[in-house]
């Protein structure tokens, strides 16, 4: 199964049809224009006997050519597969690609793994079908008091302004104490994708001068809905809109049968962030990075990586024993 593993510049037609059976969207080429704007090149790994793929961005960073399975998550279908075959594929799709490190990145996952290099904090909800609004008193008291607030706003789909989707995302993470990681260009790409495919949602909350106070992306890979990327302006944090905006998205996961809502992972010195994303989901786990070293200077990258990653690892480890864990 191992050499089942085909990587390629451009997608087998195979591929491209197994990306819309299965709704892998980080899987899928639309998804490959996005990465463009974040410096990357993709690559798509096929396995034709077992009939899974996935997409692969590639990195130059100085002298390491780093390649990352999953962004921003590898995804259910690949996560399915069992932990000794999932492993030996990634192994040989690194070295298919002339990769020096490889990175992995796993969602909802259950508790820390011996080879994990980093792991941070993700919220979600499961059962989503199941799931309802009014079981949560707070929440319940907060969509209220925004709807109360801000009748005058109106909520938009895929008509949202790049540009001003990027400000309200730069003025968010810089709110949190958090680092820029996407670009301009990213979100219009994004919301060119989202022209596209019914996989990626935008959703705008915007007053009565059109101005947009807030917005929130929502990306559907396999049976999982993914609360991408939001932001709001100050009054608009203050007004509850962006928990408008969560709702909606919610409700349109629910809406195309998504089995899970993922609220993604923070960091874990952002506690305001988990204690509102803990308002909406009721699963806590991991977000793992998992990573592969080629060659003296990849397994050298690889092992400064980790280390640099030790806090996170501790954090990931007390999270767990504090869950009760062994």
């Amino acid at each position: 199964m191992v050499d089942d593993w085909l990587v390629s510049d451009c997608p087998d037609p195979a591929y491209v049809q197994w990306t819309h059976e299965r709704r892998a969207l980080f899987a899928s080429p639309a998804w490959s224009q996005v990465l463009i704007a974040l410096g990357a090149e993709s690559k798509f790994a096929w396995n034709p006997r077992v009939r899974l793929g996935i997409q692969l961005a590639c990195f130059l960073r100085g002298p390491l050519r780093i390649g990352v399975l999953g962004f921003p998550v590898a995804g259910s279908n690949w996560d399915a597969q069992p932990d000794r075959i999932r492993g030996a594929a990634a192994q040989s799709i690194g070295e298919r690609a002339n990769l020096d490190i490889l990175r992995i990145n796993r969602s909802m996952v259950s508790a820390p793994e011996r080879g994990m290099t980093t792991a941070r904090i993700e919220i979600w909800i499961d059962g989503l079908a199941q799931w309802n609004v009014a079981s949560s008193r707070r929440l319940r008291k907060d969509l209220g008091f925004a709807r109360r607030a801000n009748s005058d706003l109106e909520l938009v789909e895929n008509e949202v302004d790049p540009t001003a989707c990027f400000s309200l995302y730069a003025a968010t993470v810089r709110a949190h104490g958090g680092k820029l990681r996407y670009n301009e260009d990213y979100f219009a790409n994004l919301m060119r994708v989202a022209e596209q495919s019914d996989c990626l949602r935008t959703f705008g909350a915007c007053d009565s001068d059109h101005v947009l106070r807030g917005f929130a992306i929502l990306a559907i890979d396999g049976d999982t809905g993914f609360y991408l990327h939001g932001g709001t302006d100050a009054k608009g944090k203050r007004e509850g809109v962006s928990d408008l905006l969560l709702a909606s998205l919610v409700d349109a996961a629910r809406d195309a049968d998504c089995r899970r809502f993922s609220l993604m992972s923070s960091p874990w010195q952002q506690s305001g962030l988990l204690r509102y994303k803990s308002k909406w989901g009721d699963r806590t786990g991991l977000s793992v990075t998992e990573a592969i070293g080629y060659g003296l200077l990849g397994r050298a990258g690889q092992k400064m990586s980790r280390w640099l990653a030790r806090r996170e690892r501790r954090s990931a480890v007390a999270w767990f024993r504090d869950q009760g864990g062994a």
